[in-house]
């Protein structure tokens, strides 16, 4: 027995309103769409990870301070915080090179976008330091407060001052700047 076209089933026939899929032209459109929207939104971004840098940044020097001071606390020796502006660095090592105990070192170099400024005119030779004493307080010595700034829009800084009771740093908010 043979089966007729009508039995087997009809072909659809091709009609406009009967397509499958997206042209050529549909989908460069849309990629046209996509690139114009990401072109106006990535300049705006880009400002905004080049503030959350140096806040980032201060946040890290902070916690430095922080784990210097509970370092000092915990061995009983002076740790030292020291900020080298000529090479956009900054660190913690033992202040008392003791021969039997291990000497605990960080060193951070900030990004090229980014710069220390300090409260105080200091030498190329000079490296401020904050020394951490074993009691949690520390002596600033003349570094009343660090500015990380971000080079790229000098207006954005973030200011690192010790406290009043001289045991931590804390950052300075937009009104007390």
């Amino acid at each position: 027995m043979r089966l007729s076209a009508a039995q087997v089933g009809s072909r659809r026939e091709w009609t406009p309103y009967c397509r499958q899929g997206f042209t050529l032209l549909e989908l460069i459109l849309v990629l046209a769409l996509i690139g114009a929207l990401l072109a106006g939104t990535v300049p705006a971004l880009r400002g905004f990870v080049h503030g959350r840098d140096a806040v980032e940044e201060a946040r890290r020097f902070l916690a430095l301070t922080r784990f210097a001071s509970s370092e000092a606390v915990s061995r009983g020796e002076t740790m030292r915080v020291w900020i080298d502006v000529g090479r956009n660095a900054y660190g913690m090592a033992s202040f008392t090179g003791s021969e039997d105990a291990p000497t605990v070192s960080r060193e951070y170099t900030i990004p090229a976008t980014l710069g220390i400024v300090l409260n105080e005119e200091v030498d190329d030779q000079d490296v401020p330091t904050v020394l951490c004493l074993p009691d949690g307080t520390f002596d600033p010595g003349d570094l009343t407060a660090v500015a990380i700034c971000d080079l790229t829009s000098l207006s954005d800084q973030i200011v690192v001052v010790p406290d009043e009771l001289r045991t931590r740093f804390r950052v300075l908010s937009e009104t007390e700047q």
